[in-house]
């Protein structure tokens, strides 16, 4: 219309339509001489493995997702300091895995339930424990008021798929997890039975990374399954205190076929060192030849 302001729709000619459709929309990078393409992700992995050791200092307190190693050996090795450092993707999994158990403590902080985080629990004398531990977080049961040990959990999507169904209270060798997740389960029932629980009962929480489902398991303090991972504990620390690597114990075969040893990081070191005791000294050198 005449006096008012208008906009003319101009269409592209079939030259012009040639054109467009011809141009590339970007250009292959000129390579850059000493750049790898992956720089920027080699530089984030970088970050992450930077703090990841070959030794830590020697202590004599078993941790307490440690204590059901099934090997006195093995535990000596982690004692002692011996670590094979993780790759960078599996530190990723690892802080994944810290910041959904943050959120769900968060979550609980707004209830009524939520009672405390990092409770921490021993066994053995307060200045000189042998093991040592923190439940991820304890809460009161509405229903009846009882104190719970809650331990949180993240699993990938298959893995939680697999999960077995959810329970109620159930011993920690009966409970359907123990199969599939023992280290899991063995933890739990650890600090169950430490000084600082103050209850026998616990519980799991499973969620999803992905789709944040989420399964919770009830578990029953389990003295009799406790009583052999606190004896190779114990053994461990009386090693540890002397600075040796205890001997291979006679079920474990770190040479052969054995299933214990194949899933063991420190099987490569193992091997290679007599199968009594080694003092720390020798573990050092003998590492020394084959990581540097």
């Amino acid at each position: 219309m005449q006096g008012e302001d208008s906009l003319a729709v101009i269409k592209p000619t079939r030259e012009g339509l040639a054109w467009l459709t011809a141009k590339k929309l970007s250009q292959t990078a000129t390579p850059i001489e000493g750049s790898s393409p992956d720089w920027l992700k080699e530089e984030l992995d970088e970050i992450l493995v930077r703090a990841e050791r070959l030794w830590e200092e020697p202590t004599t307190v078993v941790r307490g997702s440690v204590v059901s190693t099934p090997c006195v050996r093995a535990l000596t090795f982690k004692l002692l300091g011996h670590r094979v450092p993780h790759d960078a993707k599996t530190l990723r999994i690892f802080r994944t895995g810290r910041a959904i158990e943050k959120e769900i403590i968060d979550d609980l902080k707004k209830s009524p339930v939520y009672v405390d985080e990092s409770i921490p629990i021993i066994y053995g004398p307060d200045k000189d424990p042998h093991i040592m531990g923190h439940a991820d977080v304890s809460i009161r049961r509405r229903a009846d008021g009882k104190l719970l040990l809650g331990e949180i959990k993240s699993i990938h999507e298959r893995a939680f798929d697999l999960l077995p169904e959810e329970h109620s209270a159930l011993l920690a060798s009966e409970s359907p997890l123990f199969k599939s997740h023992e280290r899991y389960v063995k933890q739990l029932n650890t600090y169950l039975g430490g000084s600082g629980s103050w209850t026998d009962e616990g519980f799991f929480l499973f969620e999803a990374k992905n789709t944040q489902r989420q399964k919770v398991y009830y578990i029953l303090l389990d003295d009799e399954l406790l009583a052999p991972d606190l004896r190779r504990a114990h053994e461990a620390h009386d090693f540890a205190c002397l600075l040796k690597l205890a001997p291979v114990p006679l079920e474990r075969e770190p040479q052969g076929d054995d299933k214990v040893c194949s899933r063991c990081d420190h099987r490569y070191l193992c091997k290679r060192l007599p199968d009594g005791e080694v003092p720390l000294r020798e573990i050092r050198e003998e590492d020394a030849k084959v990581r540097g």
